[in-house]
């Protein structure tokens, strides 16, 4: 089974390339005649997503039938969705880690700030024990 972040841009190149050659077709045909299987519920929302992404746009006349505009072809070139799935999966790996330093690094750090507060202490109190 294929990716996500492919399918959309198997979608989405589709959409670029064979919208005019092939007539007008909804988002199910699409996904039937590149071989993606997905149920027609899937290829619409889709669609829209890329719609609300500002690549896609529906035809007035057949609401089920969407076409690219040259934002989608740039888009693509510059790595399509899949850059946008790394970097998000980049971001949660810079969350994963600074949350981690938030629960791990900043209690243990605390602790040896007080370990070696209250041991310079001790060592002080010794040293003016010893001289009074």
């Amino acid at each position: 089974m294929m990716k996500d972040e492919h399918i959309l841009n198997s979608i989405l190149e589709w959409h670029i390339e064979n919208q005019y050659k092939d007539g007008l077709l909804d988002p199910e045909l699409v996904a039937k005649k590149l071989n993606i299987e997905i149920d027609s519920k899937t290829a619409y929302l889709m669609c829209a997503m890329m719609r609300d992404d500002g690549y896609l746009y529906k035809v007035k006349d057949d609401n089920r039938v969407y076409f690219a505009n040259y934002r989608a072809k740039i888009f693509l070139k510059e790595g399509g969705y899949r850059q946008v799935f790394k970097a998000a999966k980049r971001k949660k790996r810079a969350l994963w880690i600074s949350d981690y330093f938030d629960i791990i690094i900043k209690p243990l750090t605390v602790i040896s700030l007080i370990v070696g507060i209250t041991w310079g202490s001790l060592k002080i109190y010794e040293l003016i024990s010893k001289c009074g």
